[in-house]
C-alpha cells in the first residue's frame, strides 16, 4: 500500500489534501483513508476541507493532523438568513403526483432559474424527457453523464439558455452554480447536512432565494426536524390543485411517449456500447498482432545477435589456431566423427600441409610382388 510504482512511496509525501472528508466518511472510505495517512510521512502538511464537523471527521482530523490550526468560513449547520424555506403538504407522496406539483410549480410560478434535487439518476433523465414533452427547456445533472456533458449543462444553466437545472446530490456540494433563484426538493433528505448543502445553491453572496419542498405525510417527521435544527421558519405554500390535476391528466397522457423515448434510448445505448466493445476488441487484437510482430522481430534479432556474437568467438578461436573458419568448423565436425586410423591419418596430413604449404604431397609406393 505504501508504495505507488516506479520507485515512489508515499513517504515522499509533502502535501497531504483531504478535501470533502464527510463525503468520503459517508461512503464507507474510513479505513482506506486512515491506512493512507499512515503510509505517509509524518513530516508532511495536511490540509483537511469538510462542508460539516462530524464525529467522525473530528476523528480522522485527529488522527491526520498535528496541533492544527482551525478556519471556520461560517457556521455550515445554518441556512442563509436571506433564503426563504417553504413546503408544499401532499397527501399523495406517489411520483404521479410529485411529477404534476413539480411541472405546475416550473410552469406557473417559478419563471426564473431553478434547481430540482431529485433521489436518483434515472429519475432524473426520466423527468427530463417529461419536462421536455411540456415544452421546458431543461437540463439535467448525474453521475451517467460524461464530464463534458456535466460541463456543457452548466453552461447552458448558468448562461440562462436553459431555466432549470434537474440534479441529483452531485450538484449539491463542491459546486459553484451561478444564478440559481430557487431551489426545488423533490423529495425531502433524512440528512439535515444534505438538506442544508441543497438550499445552499441559492441566496449566496447577500442575494435572495427560495427553497420548497415537496412534503407529503409520510416525510413530514423530516420536515419538523429541519425545522428544529435550523431553528427557522418554513412556511406553508398554497397551491391551484385543479391546475395540479390537470397537469396530472396531461402527465398521463405522455406517459406512453416518455416510455417510448426511454426504450428508444436505451436500444441505442445497448448498441452504443455492442459496438463501443467492438472497437474495443478489434483494438486489443491488433495490438496483440503487432506485439506478436514485434516479438518475432525481436526474437529474429537477438537470433541474428546470438549467430554474429558466435561467429566472432569462433573467428578469435580460428585465428589463434592458424585456421580459417571453415576450417576449423570442418575440423570440429570431424572431430565428432568416428574415424579409422587411415582417415585420421590423411586428416593430420592435410593438417600439416596447411600449416606447412611447402611440403608436397606424401606418396605411398606399392609394394612389388615378389616373382616366382
Amino acid at each position: 500500500m505504501s508504495r505507488c510504482g516506479s520507485g515512489c512511496t508515499l513517504q515522499h509525501v509533502e502535501v497531504l489534501i483531504l478535501d470533502e472528508a464527510d463525503r468520503i466518511l459517508d461512503n464507507f472510505f474510513q479505513d482506506q483513508m486512515q491506512l493512507i495517512i499512515k503510509n505517509c510521512s509524518p513530516k508532511r502538511q495536511t490540509l483537511l476541507f469538510s462542508a460539516t464537523m462530524t464525529t467522525e471527521v473530528k476523528q480522522i482530523a485527529s488522527a491526520a493532523l498535528a496541533e492544527p490550526v482551525k478556519i471556520f468560513i461560517n457556521s455550515n449547520t445554518k441556512v442563509a438568513q436571506n433564503l426563504r424555506q417553504e413546503y408544499i403538504a401532499m397527501s399523495d407522496g406517489s411520483y404521479t403526483a410529485r411529477n404534476a406539483v413539480l411541472v405546475y410549480l416550473l410552469v406557473h410560478v417559478f419563471t426564473n432559474n431553478s434547481i430540482v434535487f431529485l433521489p436518483s439518476k434515472d429519475l432524473c433523465h426520466r423527468l427530463y424527457v417529461t419536462l421536455r414533452l411540456c415544452g421546458l427547456a431543461v437540463a439535467e445533472l448525474h453521475s451517467k453523464l460524461s464530464q463534458s456533458c456535466r460541463l456543457h449543462n452548466l453552461a447552458l444553466f448558468s448562461s440562462g439558455k436553459v431555466r432549470v437545472l434537474l440534479a441529483t446530490d452531485l450538484a449539491a456540494r463542491g459546486l459553484d452554480i451561478q444564478g440559481v433563484d430557487n431551489v426545488i426538493n423533490y423529495k425531502l433528505s433524512s440528512s439535515y447536512a444534505m438538506y442544508v448543502h441543497r438550499v445552499g445553491r441559492t441566496a449566496r453572496a447577500g442575494r435572495d432565494g427560495l427553497a420548497i419542498s415537496l412534503v407529503p405525510d409520510s416525510e413530514y417527521k423530516h420536515l419538523k426536524a429541519i425545522r428544529k435544527m435550523s431553528q427557522t421558519v418554513v412556511y406553508l405554500r398554497k397551491i391551484d390543485l385543479q391546475a395540479v390535476q390537470v397537469w396530472q391528466e396531461r402527465l398521463e397522457t405522455l406517459y406512453a411517449a416518455t416510455q417510448q423515448i426511454l426504450v428508444a434510448e436505451s436500444e441505442n445505448a445497448k448498441e452504443k456500447e455492442i459496438t463501443t466493445i467492438k472497437d474495443r476488441l478489434e483494438k486489443i487484437e491488433e495490438k496483440r498482432r503487432k506485439h506478436e510482430e514485434k516479438m518475432k522481430e525481436h526474437k529474429k534479432y537477438a537470433e541474428l545477435k546470438d549467430e554474429i556474437i558466435q561467429t566472432k568467438k569462433i573467428s578469435s578461436v580460428a585465428a589463434a589456431a592458424g585456421m580459417t573458419i571453415k576450417g576449423y568448423l570442418m575440423h570440429k565436425r570431424l572431430e565428432t566423427l568416428d574415424m579409422s586410423n587411415s582417415q585420421k591419418k590423411r586428416q593430420d596430413l592435410k593438417e600439416e600441409r596447411r600449416k606447412d604449404p611447402t611440403l608436397r604431397r606424401k606418396k605411398f609406393k606399392k609394394k612389388k610382388r615378389p616373382d616366382f
